[in-house]
């Protein structure tokens, strides 16, 4: 697919394959009535999620964070931008695929998940995943932003089937107490995993390093690379924008969630 490796494929194929797999399951009456048969599409994606979330997460964190080289050969901007990071490069194929043959059109297909903010956010995804892969560019920050990144993203994938919009979930969840331990448990663990990773993590790196190289290769004439580094330049502060502005949608949710609890106690 577009020149994509077996791996990335196989993964993209997989993500949609499980996607189909459990929607028809959901459908088709073979379980009992519950939520899952209301919004099939929904929990279905979920499910695929997680796993997808952990594994990138795992991966991204050993290679940015534990390996010990990950800084080796890459102490210049030329470096960081234009060398060939094999992990990096594998993840971004691996982004990209499941994007296009899964996330994407699953949120385009399911109402609950048609949001115009996030719909928007996997194609600029998508677009700097693919650039990173057939041209080579940036595969050394991948570990980070297409992996370590999704880090925060394994506690979302149960704590989004608590949003007020997935109400025949709220009510399972309302009717099975202990079940709903466990999103009770991920949603404080969420929110501080979104504030390290994306509001901390993110732009740190993102005004530190990533930047920073974009500006010095253009000023030195952009090693014939001049569009393409516009572009993820501004796509990436499109992301980092976007990460701020869900980032005070949780802390307005976290506000609320305190207030809530101090008006019981009072």
């Amino acid at each position: 697919m577009f020149g994509f490796d077996s791996t990335s494929f196989q993964v993209g194929m997989a993500c949609c394959a499980t996607q189909v797999i459990f929607y028809a399951l959901f459908t088709c009456g073979l379980l009992p009535h519950g939520p899952w048969s209301k919004e099939p599409g929904f929990t279905a994606h979920q499910i695929v999620c997680l796993p997808l979330m952990i594994y990138l997460a795992i991966v991204g964190w050993q290679t940015w964070f534990t390996t010990g080289n990950n800084n080796e050969g890459y102490e210049t901007p030329t470096a960081r931008v234009s060398q060939v990071h094999v992990i990096g490069k594998q993840l971004s194929g691996i982004i990209f695929c499941q994007l296009v043959m899964w996330d994407i059109p699953t949120g385009l297909a399911t109402k609950s998940l048609r949001q115009p903010e996030m719909i928007v956010h996997h194609i600029l995804m998508a677009i700097l995943a693919y650039m990173s892969f057939k041209f080579n560019m940036f595969t050394y920050y991948t570990p980070l932003y297409f992996g370590f990144i999704e880090l925060s993203g394994v506690p979302l994938a149960i704590v989004d089937f608590t949003n007020p919009k997935h109400k025949a979930w709220c009510s399972w969840f309302q009717e099975h107490p202990i079940a709903a331990t466990l999103p009770n448990v991920c949603r404080p663990l969420f929110a501080v995993l979104y504030f390290v990773c994306r509001l901390f993590i993110f732009p740190y790196y993102m005004f530190s390093m990533v930047l920073p190289d974009i500006v010095t290769l253009l000023s030195e004439g952009g090693h014939g690379m001049q569009a393409p580094l516009v572009v993820v330049g501004v796509f990436a502060v499109l992301l980092t924008l976007l990460q701020f502005y869900w980032g005070w949608l949780i802390f307005q949710q976290v506000v609320k969630m305190f207030s809530t609890k101090e008006k019981k106690r009072e």
